[in-house]
C-alpha cells in the first residue's frame, strides 16, 4: 500500500478521481470475491496486495472528491458524517457477517460480500 501510494498522483492526473474511485470499488469487489475461492498461498498474498492497492484507490479518491467538491466551511462536518456512516456500516457488517459465518461459513460470507461490492462497482458507472 505504501509503494502504491507513490503512484496515486500519477493515476489521478491521468484519470479523473471518479474513474479511479469506481475502479477501486470494482477491484475491491473482484479481489474480495476471488480470495475465498483460492487455496494457493502465493496467490492469496498477491490478491491481498491487490486489495491494498484497490483500497488505496478507493479511500484516497473518496477523500479527494470530498475536499475538492465540498464547501470549506462544511468540510469538518462532511468528514465527521462520512466517518460516522463508515463506522456504523462497519459495526453492522461485522455483526451480520459474524452471525452469518456461524450459520454458514467464512468462505460463503466473503463470497457474498465480494458479490455485493462487485455489483456496486458497475452501478457506480451509471451515476
Amino acid at each position: 500500500m505504501l509503494i502504491s501510494s507513490l503512484f496515486m498522483p500519477v493515476l489521478i492526473n491521468k484519470f479523473s478521481e471518479i474513474t479511479v474511485f469506481k475502479l477501486g470499488v470494482t477491484g475491491l469487489g473482484l479481489v474480495l470475491l476471488l480470495f475465498p475461492l483460492n487455496e494457493i498461498f502465493a496467490l492469496a498474498a498477491i490478491l491481498q496486495s491487490l486489495n491494498g492497492i484497490f483500497n488505496l484507490m478507493y479511500s484516497v479518491t473518496r477523500t479527494t472528491i470530498i475536499q475538492k467538491h465540498g464547501e470549506n466551511q462544511y468540510l469538518g462536518r462532511v468528514f465527521s458524517t462520512n466517518s460516522m456512516f463508515i463506522n456504523i456500516a462497519s459495526v453492522i457488517s461485522l455483526s451480520t457477517s459474524g452471525f452469518l459465518a456461524e450459520i454458514t461459513s467464512v468462505r460463503f460470507v466473503l463470497i457474498v460480500a465480494g458479490l455485493i461490492v462487485l455489483l456496486a462497482g458497475p452501478y457506480l458507472y451509471l451515476i
